[in-house]
């Protein structure tokens, strides 16, 4: 490798690593929360501030499906807020994988209310009183 090449490597690694990439990742905040190595300070930095907010935090990977270098989960993260309130959230994350890493993420999660009536009462809330399922 020519020097010209070598230094061009070096600076394109240090912009990924100290320039936009420096900004948290959320693939990699799940790599901190899960004891990873592959995170950054930023990273380090929202993981703690969220176990600070719900310091008891569990999650809870219901389902998976692997396409490629894709992975689909269902989860459930679930704890106590520091008010004493619950803390729960269902949904999807869906991760894509590079080098056996997670390198980005998508969250579909949303907050769930337990005894909310089921489904039906969902579908009538959403279309308003009138609504039928």
């Amino acid at each position: 490798m020519s020097h010209v090449g070598a230094s061009s490597v070096v600076d394109s690694t240090d912009a990924l690593w100290n320039g936009a990439a420096a900004a948290p990742n959320v693939a990699r905040i799940y790599d901190t929360l899960l004891g990873g190595t592959g995170n950054l300070a930023a990273d380090q930095a929202v993981a703690g501030e969220l176990l600070r907010l719900v310091p008891d935090v569990q999650t809870r990977v219901v389902r998976t499906a692997i396409d490629g270098d894709t992975i689909w989960t269902e989860m459930e993260h679930s704890g106590t807020r520091l008010d004493g309130s619950p803390h729960l959230l269902r949904g999807v994350v869906i991760f894509g994988v590079n080098g056996g890493l997670a390198t980005w993420a998508r969250f579909f999660m949303e907050p769930v209310q337990e005894g909310s009536g089921g489904v039906d009462e969902a579908i009538r809330q959403q279309l308003g009183s009138g609504g039928r399922p």
